[in-house]
């Protein structure tokens, strides 16, 4: 419900007190609010507390924005570099 209305607040509070195993869930469905809306660093942010930091890179990847998928990936996911 919370989701739908873009209350991510409340739907993580509700997420982490109720069901915390869709905690992940809502973070991901945040960072693709941020994404269709183009705040990458929204986003990026939503991404890495979800504990996808793969999703941020590939986010900045498909948008040629390649230094700062680099910069997570040093970051977050060093086992990427490359």
């Amino acid at each position: 419900m919370y989701e739908h209305k873009q209350d991510w607040h409340s739907a993580l509070s509700v997420a982490r007190q109720f069901h915390p195993e869709s905690v992940n869930k809502v973070f991901i469905n945040q960072a693709k609010f941020h994404l269709e809306r183009r705040d990458f660093a929204k986003a990026e942010q939503a991404y890495i507390n979800a504990k996808e930091p793969e999703k941020a890179i590939n986010m900045y990847q498909e948008a040629k924005m390649f230094g700062e998928a680099l910069r997570v990936a040093n970051k977050h996911a060093p086992h990427l570099v490359h």
